[in-house]
């Protein structure tokens, strides 16, 4: 299996965490990663992560 693009809208003032929301303020840097679940019986994977700078 092989995932090329993927895409999720958020509003960067109201980010979904643990424990609330936050919101993404100029000059932070955030890194991202998903969890893919692949086929029946066959485990799951993590993608390459992502380093995304919000000016």
């Amino acid at each position: 299996m092989c995932i090329r693009d993927s895409s999720l809208a958020v509003d960067l003032t109201d980010v979904p965490m643990g424990n609330g929301t936050v919101t993404v303020m100029a000059g932070e840097t955030w890194y991202f990663q998903a969890w893919i679940r692949e086929a029946i019986g066959q485990g799951s994977n993590f993608t390459d992560g992502l380093q995304v700078p919000f000016i």
